[in-house]
């Protein structure tokens, strides 16, 4: 089911780098933090170990369609990203994939809790924002290995 909502994830996207962002009730802020391309595959590798099975809401965000929610807390598969067909997945557990084709830019938002969202900028310039209703431990990679 997809239904239309707000274009809070489309603002703070577009500023996604390394940020701040202070939360609203003025618990610690949350961070964006750029995942570099040569990590994509062992970084979502370690991300699905984790977060399989954790409810995911899946935001699309575009221009011509606005902000559309194409999954809303449903099991997450896993997420994966194929160097060969320059395309990131998002499966989830009923069988659903999501492709996203030729990813710019992958972004994770960090709070206190862990990784609490995934955005993406798909190389036809559409957003799409991954949240997980529970964030995750999880740790960039390093740049050296």
């Amino acid at each position: 089911m997809i239904h239309s909502r707000s274009s809070r994830a489309g603002a703070s996207l577009a500023r996604c780098a390394v940020m701040q962002v202070e939360n609203v009730q003025g618990a610690a802020p949350s961070e964006y933090r750029t995942i570099p391309k040569e990590s994509w595959q062992r970084f979502f590798d370690a991300f699905t170990k984790v977060a399989a099975r954790r409810e995911t809401e899946i935001e699309v965000i575009a221009l011509a369609l606005g902000d559309q929610i194409e999954a809303e807390w449903v099991p997450l598969g896993g997420l994966s990203y194929d160097p060969q067909a320059d395309t990131f997945y998002v499966f989830l557990e009923e069988g659903e994939a999501h492709a996203i084709a030729s990813p710019r830019d992958i972004v994770a938002r960090f709070t206190g809790q862990g990784v609490e969202q995934i955005a993406l900028v798909g190389g036809d310039d559409v957003k799409h924002v991954i949240r997980l209703r529970e964030a995750i431990q999880l740790q960039l990679p390093s740049q050296t290995g």
